[in-house]
């Protein structure tokens, strides 16, 4: 059925390339999250709810 549909298509690339990107943001998203560097900034917030003002 999808190949009837895309058949005549000049976008059938545009899955493939929409895959890959979000992929890729997704993977660069999460090793900016964890990076090693950002733990101490994480440590900070996680305690600013114990924190008396």
């Amino acid at each position: 059925m999808w190949q009837k549909l895309f058949s005549g298509s000049e976008w059938l690339e545009l899955p493939l390339v929409t895959l890959v990107f979000f992929v890729a943001t997704f993977v660069g998203a999460c090793l900016w999250a964890f990076a090693r560097r950002r733990s101490g900034h994480y440590d900070r917030m996680a305690r600013m709810p114990l924190q008396e003002d």
